[in-house]
């Protein structure tokens, strides 16, 4: 743990698991790090013997180095073991008697089984939306039930929210809390979508909720094309909501991190992802939330980026580590929809053998297929930290928006950090092992910025601290009286940004040779966010790496090179950045594009082979190359901070 310098749109309806939902990890080699109203008991103490069947396998609440089951493989049996002290530190806020009592929670997903017998004593059942309808007025104070098998909702409602001491399954992070379930994604077809989804992104940001948890990313992101509406709505939500203090905004990161997969219309046979990817992600009034494993190093599907405020934990769960043999490392035990014919948790031989608990044949403590051991991606870490932000919101109900983000960022835990900035070991080379840049370092695991604080696009400022976080909020004075100050952005009152530069900039084909570009004369703040919007010509930008510079110094990698991480037929893109936290913003800031010169294309003969442990051969690229160029056509620079 250390502390911060203070003071200072479509619906891709297919995609809902596969992007931030549950890995399927059976499909995933781990080498690769690719994927294809409060309840009468968890109100009480929390002394003596858990009485939740599962809580000595929530590994995420409490980390005792506990095994978390058996489970058998092709070849071996595994006994799963997480690594001690890896959790959320959500066990000292439970003993001191808070469990987020009073805070309302909405749960934007797949709607959620709120009859389940650990959860039904936290629903709000006014509060529920139904956005499968055309109709708006249909929308609000309508059954939310998941549609068919889809169990995302639920896994999620459990890990936030799942009542505790009551003798039934686990326990949620905030486990008095209540909980509004949203049915938002996988709501309806796409040819519905059309006409609404603008009304239905805008709606789900507003009510009378503390938190609003989005365990899910770009695929469920269907208003790219209306970005300033979106905006507006969030803006509206953390000025308004809560009397003014400002709704919470948690999002899951996403689970792209290096797909082999072909991009449309790009030559890539790869994709490492980024949060800056869409802009649904690089928004400073959201808290995007990265994905860290039991063993407390990223979670092999996680995606990186600037835009990640912090990280929860996601765990793995059943892996193809190669040569046919599937092992289990831990994931997150939450509640499923009931009954044994459908949700994650069903009733099947064929499975039987890897995993007896989820699939139906574990007698003692699944033996009607109510919860499930195998929930992970982003969309677990996400809720972790909405449950952990109700703990610190029933200790401080007085905190602002702005006051919850610093006191996570202020007490995350820096993780997989054994060295000291700049040490080689810190250096990151590019995933696929086919490309490498003699002269350019891919990106950093961690960075340390010009006013001290510690920084990664892998973990932003690290690992969520119920514990501390929960103590800090305690005693904090929000702002405006507090360290914080007044909000101020740089854009005008018309939501304008006023600190621009549209000087042309051509991009050389040389890695070593970025263009640059600047803008003067920016305001004076301490920072707490900065977005970026850049213009491009560039044929192909998914190639291309962009960093910013600071007036003091500081580089952030806003989207890593040749990752495919931006997509390309467009020419406009916004990026966000927390890398900068209490630096001063006064003075030069400074854009830098990198476009690699030789970039390896999809092998067309035919010879496309991949090696056991899933990285790419080198028979899968030809020897020609893509001869573009672009140039910056214009940027501009949004500062969020006080004076």
């Amino acid at each position: 743990m250390r502390s911060l310098l203070m003071l200072s749109v479509f619906l891709t309806l297919y995609a809902c698991v596969q992007d931030e939902g549950k890995i399927d990890n059976a499909s995933v080699d781990s080498s690769s790090g690719t994927t294809s109203g409060g309840t009468s008991t968890s109100g009480g103490t929390s002394g003596g013997a858990p009485t939740d069947p599962l809580y000595e396998r929530q590994w995420h609440l409490n980390n005792t180095g506990q095994d978390v089951g058996s489970f058998v493989s092709t070849t071996l049996a595994i006994d799963s073991t997480p690594t001690s002290g890896i959790d959320a530190n959500i066990e000292e806020v439970h003993d001191a008697g808070i469990f987020g009592a009073g805070i309302k929670i909405a749960v934007s997903d797949s709607g959620v089984d709120y009859s389940h017998e650990d959860l039904d004593g936290n629903d709000l059942p006014l509060e529920h939306r139904n956005y499968s309808f055309l109709d708006p007025t249909r929308w609000r104070n309508s059954e939310a039930y998941p549609s068919g098998n889809e169990a995302h909702g639920t896994a999620v409602a459990g890990i936030v929210a799942a009542e505790g001491w009551n003798d039934l399954g686990g326990r949620g992070v905030a486990p008095s809390a209540t909980f509004g379930a949203f049915k938002f994604i996988l709501s309806s077809t796409a040819t519905d979508h059309l006409a609404s989804d603008i009304d239905k992104n805008i709606d789900q940001t507003d009510g009378d909720f503390d938190v609003f948890n989005y365990s899910y990313g770009r695929a469920q992101t269907f208003f790219i094309n209306d970005y300033d509406d979106i905006v507006d709505a969030f803006k509206d939500g953390v000025s308004t909501l809560r009397a003014g203090k400002g709704a919470v905004y948690v999002q899951s990161a996403g689970n792209e991190s290096f797909k082999l997969v072909l991009i449309p219309n790009a030559k890539y046979a790869y994709s490492v992802g980024n949060t800056n990817m869409t802009s649904s992600l690089a928004l400073p009034y959201k808290i995007i939330t990265a994905a860290v494993s039991a063993d407390g190093i990223k979670s092999s599907y996680s995606s990186p980026g600037s835009a990640i405020w912090i990280s929860g934990l996601g765990g793995e769960g059943l892996v193809n580590v190669g040569s046919g043999r599937i092992e289990y490392f831990p994931a997150i035990y939450t509640t499923d929809i009931q009954d044994c014919s459908s949700g994650f948790s069903f009733r099947s031989f064929i499975y039987k053998l890897k995993n007896p608990f989820n699939y139906g044949y574990d007698s003692d403590l699944n033996p009607l297929c109510d919860y499930t051991n195998e929930m992970n991606g982003t969309s677990s870490a996400a809720p972790i930290v909405s449950g952990v932000v109700g703990l610190m919101l029933q200790a401080n109900r007085d905190l602002t928006w702005r006051d919850v983000k610093y006191i996570l960022a202020a007490t995350a835990r820096v993780i997989d950090n054994d060295f000291a900035f700049p040490d080689v070991r810190n250096e990151l080379t590019h995933p696929n092992p086919s490309i490498s840049y003699v002269g350019y370092v891919y990106d950093y695991k961690w960075m340390t910025n010009a006013a001290g604080v510690l920084f990664s696009n892998w973990y932003g400022y690290g690992l969520v601290d119920a514990d501390a976080a929960v103590t800090m909020a305690a005693s904090w004075v929000p702002a405006p009286a507090g360290p914080l100050g007044t909000y101020v952005r740089t854009e005008n009152g018309a939501g304008v940004w006023t600190h621009t530069s549209a000087v042309v900039v051509p991009i050389p084909e040389n890695i070593a040779t970025p263009a640059s570009s600047t803008i003067a004369g920016v305001t004076s703040l301490t920072i707490e966010a900065v977005q970026v919007k850049l213009t491009t010509d560039h044929p192909n930008p998914e190639q291309l790496a962009v960093h910013l510079t600071s007036p003091l110094g500081t580089v952030s990698r806003l989207v890593l090179v040749d990752s495919g991480s931006i997509s390309a037929g467009d020419d406009t893109y916004y990026f966000q950045s927390n890398a900068f936290l209490d630096e001063d913003s006064g003075g030069v800031w400074t854009i830098s594009v990198y476009d690699p010169e030789d970039i390896p294309v999809e092998d067309t003969n035919g010879d496309t082979d991949f090696t056991d442990d899933g990285t790419v051969s080198p028979d899968f690229f030809k020897d020609q190359y893509i001869d573009d160029q672009g140039s910056i056509t214009g940027w501009a620079i949004n500062i969020h901070g006080h004076l």
